[in-house]
């Protein structure tokens, strides 16, 4: 009896809810309606919840929002204005967060090409604010998207999706030196997000490949898994933010198909492409992934009546 037939008889037991599977992910919090007052977001695009806050890119709004670790609130202001200048963002996109007092926050600023590095401040009264420090890759970056911080060696890649690569930058200068090396039977397409695992590992999301390709860090490809599809098992369909949990499992936001999806970390080789589970379809075009500091997923989401979610999945 296959796996469908049995839910089928399952489901007119009056103890079905207590003879089914339990679910593992539970929707923990939902947050924000779409708008440009405060608590309120227009296009979510990426999020960061490493720091112990929730940091949430408005791509519309040209602007940052923050809040506590479970979504409420917080003492900081949104961050941001429409523009070209000092502490103004033209469609922000990746963002990310280190324990560098002067790069405190990382964000791509991806409709002025550049990479904006932030101090973390504060006032009097206790709201706390950004402080820009500098900027950099004016002349470097066509479209910056992910971006994410290797603290081992100081370096920051960024995920450029109109060049097509993903670079290596010095933190404290900016400057470029390397990039990822895909061989040209299996270029990237669109890079999206990229993240590290705990061997040091780089893992990036191709948008337009349906795929996620693996590199060593000083470049090297190793190898990709998936394919595009609709949905089924190691099928992607415009895959978009990434992120390990605490377990080193690979957490994949599937945008096309409306979920998110875990793959083992390190299943008996060097790539994780060992498909475990959905994670949760109860999004709608998820972009951004992270995972919060009680170990529960945030998610930007694409619905008007609620753009940021949280789960817990274990």
């Amino acid at each position: 009896m296959d796996e469908a037939e049995k839910n089928k008889l399952l489901y007119g037991n009056p103890y079905y809810s207590m003879l089914r599977k339990p679910d593992k992910t539970l929707l923990y919090n939902e947050w924000g309606r779409s708008g440009y007052r405060r608590t309120l977001c227009n296009y979510p695009h990426f999020v960061d919840a490493k720091s112990g806050y929730i940091i949430v890119s408005e791509r519309d709004n040209h602007r940052l929002s923050f809040f506590d670790n479970v979504g409420n609130e917080s003492r900081f202001e949104p961050f941001g204005s429409k523009g070209h200048g000092q502490n103004q963002f033209y469609h922000p996109g990746g963002v990310t967060t280190t324990n560098e007092q002067q790069a405190a926050v990382i964000v791509s600023d991806t409709g002025n090409r550049r990479i904006m590095l932030f101090s973390v401040i504060s006032d009097h009264y206790g709201y706390g604010s950004l402080q820009q420090n500098y900027t950099f890759g004016n002349q470097v970056f066509e479209h910056p998207l992910g971006c994410e911080y290797d603290y081992r060696r100081g370096l920051l890649m960024v995920a450029d999706g109109l060049t097509r690569r993903v670079s290596m930058h010095d933190l404290r200068t900016g400057q470029c030196i390397g990039e990822f090396r895909p061989p040209k039977e299996c270029q990237l397409k669109m890079p999206v997000d990229v993240c590290m695992d705990e061997r040091g590992l780089w893992y990036v999301t191709d948008g337009d490949g349906h795929c996620i390709h693996v590199y060593e860090r000083n470049g090297d490809f190793i190898g990709k898994f998936g394919k595009c599809g609709k949905g089924e098992e190691g099928e992607f369909n415009k895959p978009w933010g990434i992120c390990f949990d605490r377990e080193y499992n690979l957490m994949v936001a599937d945008e096309g198909n409306s979920r998110v999806v875990l793959y083992r970390a390190l299943d008996g080789g060097r790539v994780a492409g060992s498909f475990v589970r959905v994670v949760t379809d109860d999004v709608y075009t998820p972009k951004g992934l992270s995972i919060n500091a009680h170990e529960n997923l945030v998610v930007t989401d694409g619905s008007a009546h609620h753009f940021l979610k949280i789960f817990k999945f274990k």
